[in-house]
């Protein structure tokens, strides 16, 4: 074929972004393919609807393959190695080995349960099977004690633990099983969402606190004890629990960590403008990406920030092919943070203001919840319609 190879490593929501957008302004000048293990994209925050059994499986999951519709290729495959020396621009997976001009790493975050003991007790929402899982589970629920634990940081999408707990209290609300029940959230982090400041994070716990949900913070779990139904914490607390929600572990993929893009924490810096790495025409957007701000903390992790990211990589890919001038990154981000009874909240803001986030909160109400789901709808049709 003619024209530059670009190999997208992920098809979730940055790798889709970044492919939908560069056919768009290169055209035919551009050989584009993904490869992705995973054969379907869900939309993260659609885990939630399965959780509570607002929607299945079938209607939250697309077939990756419909992006040949757009003359991307699509390729189902597990990554095995990262080549990026001068000599020999090669990505290997299980079927094959590809060449590329440009590359852009989109592997996103991988789940680690294994590195809390017992973590097999509890239930999650993280992959469309285990939010069946707690669909089941809360289905099945009749009150008692209720504890959800977010294991460590980071985890991808910072809102989703909390979202989740006051998903769940209207859950039980509708079911009257709210006055049998108990819901505490324990957490390693000082607030919810830390990175946007204390005024969006005390924002979330009065939230809680409205709903009755009990708020425990720096208080990080060392292990889990199934058969008598006891989380353990580093601080020696003991919490039984009828059941446990936790958010598991996360860390970068293998095929990341043993390739020279990696740093120590095994995820892949990038300059915060461009999101390049140390290697020319090769980026990393999204989860993978380490992005530190002038704060002192790195960037959390989230599908807003991935389609930000995708838009000036794709932009700036093009920029190179045609000669025009490179763009950079505002660090802006938004989240819609569902609070039950059809409501939801907004925080937006820039991430990169100096010398800390500045973002505005918008309290809940039935309408931004309505755009939560215009923006999830768009979003989806936008990255494999």
């Amino acid at each position: 074929m003619n024209g530059n190879d670009v190999i997208i490593l992920g098809g979730g929501s940055g790798g889709l972004a970044t492919a939908g957008r560069l056919k768009e302004l290169l055209g035919d000048k551009v050989n584009i393919t993904i490869i992705d293990r995973e054969s379907s994209f869900v939309m993260g925050f659609s885990l939630l609807r399965v959780m509570k059994g607002e929607k299945t499986g079938e209607e939250v999951g697309v077939p990756k393959e419909k992006i040949s519709q757009k003359g991307i290729r699509f390729v189902n495959s597990e990554v095995a190695q990262i080549d990026t020396t001068t000599k020999k621009n090669v990505v290997t997976t299980s079927k094959e080995e590809f060449s590329y001009d440009y590359l852009v790493i989109a592997l996103g975050a991988e789940l680690a349960p294994e590195k809390v003991p017992g973590f097999e007790s509890a239930f999650h929402m993280y992959t469309l099977e285990d939010a069946k899982r707690l669909r089941d589970a809360l289905s099945s629920f009749r009150g008692g004690s209720l504890r959800l634990i977010v294991s460590s940081t980071p985890f991808k999408c910072p809102a989703a633990p909390y979202e989740a707990a006051m998903l769940i209290d209207d859950h039980l609300r509708r079911k009257g099983l709210r006055d049998k029940s108990d819901i505490q959230i324990f957490t390693p982090e000082p607030l919810p969402m830390p990175v946007a400041g204390p005024v969006v994070g005390n924002a979330v716990v009065s939230m809680l606190s409205e709903k009755g949900i009990g708020f425990h913070n720096n208080t990080k779990v060392s292990s889990i004890e199934g058969g008598s139904k006891q989380v353990v914490f580093e601080n020696g607390l003991r919490e039984k629990y009828d059941l446990l929600i936790a958010v598991p572990p996360h860390t970068s993929p293998k095929v990341v960590r043993e390739s020279c893009l990696a740093d120590a924490s095994g995820w892949v810096p990038v300059d915060l403008k461009k999101m390049q790495t140390k290697h020319d025409k090769v980026y990393a957007i999204g989860d993978v990406a380490a992005v530190k701000l002038q704060s002192g903390t790195m960037l959390p992790k989230a599908a807003t920030f991935a389609f930000g990211q995708a838009e000036i990589v794709a932009s700036n890919i093009a920029s190179s092919i045609l000669g025009t001038e490179t763009r950079s990154w505002d660090g802006f981000g938004e989240c819609f943070i569902e609070t039950g009874s059809g409501k939801a909240a907004y925080g937006s803001g820039s991430f990169y203001s100096s010398p800390k986030p500045v973002i505005n909160m918008q309290m809940p109400s039935k309408e931004l919840r309505e755009r939560k789901d215009a923006w999830g709808d768009y979003w989806t049709r936008r990255l494999v319609a």
